[in-house]
């Protein structure tokens, strides 16, 4: 197995008890904690900052959507902060149903 497969396997094993819908609600408390700390960076203005509907932005900050790597790499752009920043507070005990590890 090469070293890029053990790490996969890792992050999916670290991953398996949370489910969907807690880290998306996680992910959007962390928008909504990084767009506070800017003072008065409202949702319509995140939005506009990374290029994003309104609506959308509110959705994730209310934890009611999925979202891509790309998504939070450009609200992370928008509110100043680096990707490794965005993700320091998770706790990486934390666990995502749905995600399994193949066995073969």
């Amino acid at each position: 197995m090469c070293m890029v497969s053990r790490s996969m396997d890792q992050v999916r094993l670290a991953f398996t008890a949370m489910d969907a819908e807690a880290l998306h609600r996680a992910i959007g408390r962390r928008v909504r904690e990084l767009r506070r700390q800017q003072g008065t960076l409202f949702q319509e203005a995140l939005a506009a900052r990374a290029g994003f509907h309104r609506t959308f932005v509110g959705k994730v900050d209310r934890g009611e959507t999925a979202v891509t790597v790309d998504n939070i790499a450009g609200l992370c752009s928008a509110l100043e902060v680096t990707l490794a920043q965005f993700f320091e507070p998770f706790d990486q005990q934390q666990r995502i149903k749905g995600l399994r590890r193949n066995r073969t």
